[in-house]
């Protein structure tokens, strides 16, 4: 029931809870910003024995996202900082930090977007904000060409891999 949910905001390397509370922790699309050893051990602690740590990624595997950073490359002389998934590997960070019957799968997916829906979402990923304010309604032109000679009946397609790896404590 929905009024029985309750939500905390807190550092996962220092979570508010009680050790060996939760039958599952899950990650959905961001363990890659608190992968580091002291919350992992955390995520470990909170975790009752037996039970499961879940990660869920969605990778790219088409062109959307390096179409994306060449648009915004030709637009801005902005330095992009390295991703923070290179060297990112989830079944070795559970795998090194003693989780067992670690295991990963792999589903293909598209994502489909209208175009108007496809400007909403470059509009919401990191690298817009790399963009100065005088060149976001160029940018806005440019994209909206991009996506124009892309799409596919009108439908813009985002090809992804959803990753699922999960580990027992």
């Amino acid at each position: 029931h929905k009024d029985s949910i309750q939500y905390h905001i807190a550092p996962t390397e220092k979570m508010p809870f009680e050790n060996d509370v939760f039958d599952f922790v899950t990650s959905f699309g961001a363990f890659h910003w608190f992968c580091d050893e002291k919350s992992v051990s955390e995520i470990k602690r909170v975790l009752k024995s037996g039970k499961f740590f879940i990660v869920v990624n969605k990778n790219e595997s088409g062109s959307f996202r390096k179409d994306y950073k060449r648009i915004v490359e030709k637009l801005t002389s902005a330095k992009f900082p390295q991703s923070v998934k290179v060297n990112y590997n989830p079944t070795r960070i559970l795998t090194q930090n003693g989780f067992s019957e670690v295991t990963e799968r792999k589903f293909p997916y598209v994502e489909e977007f209208t175009i108007p829906k496809a400007m909403e979402q470059i509009q919401s990923m990191s690298l817009w904000n790399l963009i100065p304010e005088n060149k976001k309604r160029n940018a806005l032109e440019i994209f909206r060409n991009h996506f124009e000679k892309s799409a596919k009946d009108g439908i813009v397609h985002r090809k992804l891999e959803i990753v699922v790896v999960n580990g027992r404590k």
